[in-house]
């Protein structure tokens, strides 16, 4: 539903319209849970998330609000690719139960 959250700008010099990306900020979960947590209750669907998750407890958060399925790969390339063991630590920490 939403990917990236960007505006629509102007260049005054030329009059063309070109998209204005907004930077993420690791607060931006929040909104990205307010609008999972909203949708899941009125759509019958499984929602996904492909932004802002930037650690395991960002995760975990937007599972609870209704995600079904996470992408990680800002993640990913911010701390290589072995961060997914990291992060499955973390949700088996979270959870009080070791590795299987």
């Amino acid at each position: 539903m939403f990917s990236r959250f960007y505006q629509l700008n102007i260049n005054p010099e030329n009059l063309k319209i070109y998209p204005k990306y907004i930077v993420e900020y690791p607060q931006s979960v929040l909104l990205l849970m307010l609008w999972i947590a909203i949708v899941y209750y009125h759509i019958d669907a499984n929602l996904a998330t492909t932004s802002s998750i930037r650690n395991t407890i960002n995760l975990l958060k937007v599972v609870i609000a209704g995600a079904k399925i996470t992408q990680i790969v800002g993640a990913l390339f911010r701390h290589g690719i072995k961060y997914i063991s990291t992060v499955e630590e973390g949700i088996y920490k979270l959870d009080g139960r070791t590795q299987g």
